[in-house]
């Protein structure tokens, strides 16, 4: 089963994990990628970029991108949801 981040870790609503990781698959590989990493799995940005042969700035980019799609799809399937506009941990 997918462990999904307390609330205080994510600025993503509490949904269940079913949901979080069928709307995870849609995101494009790099935003997935480093969206896992980083929230799933705590790697830091230079972790990432370490990891992925990619730039510090490409990984927070591609960090930012996947949870403002994650945000939307979210408020667009439960709009009854409040969304925190707080940042995950850097």
């Amino acid at each position: 089963d997918l462990r999904v981040p307390p609330a205080e870790s994510s600025d993503l609503p509490q949904i269940d994990s079913r949901t979080l990781l069928e709307l995870m698959q849609k995101l494009p590989d790099g935003y997935r990628m480093v969206f896992n990493l980083h929230v799933m799995e705590g790697l830091t940005h230079p972790e990432i970029s370490a990891l992925l042969d990619i730039s510090v700035n490409t990984s927070k980019s591609q960090l930012s991108k996947a949870k403002r799609l994650l945000r939307q799809w979210i408020n667009e399937r439960f709009p009854h949801l409040v969304m925190s506009k707080m940042a995950v941990a850097k």
